[in-house]
């Protein structure tokens, strides 16, 4: 169906848990890659959430697209791994990804080293699973109306899926 419509997408540039956030009304909010995971916290997901679900039309839905936490480990315990990813035009990336069990944040920095020059770029997400995305979604009068495990459709496993498509409307009366 999607083949035949003519839509319009409106890309927008605002904080996404903040007022300016565009009015709408929008038939779909979409926040792809991890959008959700680049807020600073779960209060500001969950404003995020709440914002879109009041400018959605009365039909409209919210895609998310993102990681599933895999639990991380006993709280207070932090992990810090470092891998390389493959050298790319004769520059070595080096990773590093810090993580504590019991906390949401994963944090990190890609170090691309080339030509005998270093480049530090640092990240930061703050982690939220499908269990918790619910949560949220269902404060902001919305409910799940589909969930697979990619962009494809494939299945989504909540014990060995390491990213989720989710989909949600109004909750009906």
């Amino acid at each position: 169906k999607l083949a035949t419509t003519k839509l319009t997408v409106e890309p927008v540039l605002a904080d996404a848990a903040g007022p300016e956030m565009p009015r709408g009304p929008f038939d779909v909010v979409l926040g792809a890659f991890d959008f959700l995971a680049n807020l600073a916290d779960h209060d500001a997901q969950a404003r995020c959430l709440a914002l879109s679900a009041a400018r959605l039309e009365e039909d409209g839905v919210v895609i998310l697209d993102g990681a599933v936490p895999d639990g991380g480990g006993p709280e207070g315990v932090w992990l810090r791994m470092a891998t390389r990813a493959p050298v790319r035009a004769g520059a070595v990336v080096l990773v590093e990804t810090v993580t504590s069990g019991g906390s949401p944040v994963v944090s990190g920095a890609h170090v691309e080293a080339r030509g005998g020059a270093a480049r530090t770029r640092r990240w930061r997400l703050c982690l939220v699973g499908p269990d918790q995305l619910d949560r949220f979604a269902a404060a902001a009068g919305l409910r799940l109306l589909a969930r697979t495990g990619d962009w494809d459709g494939g299945e989504f496993d909540a014990e060995r899926s390491p990213r989720h498509v989710s989909v949600y409307g109004r909750v009906r009366s």
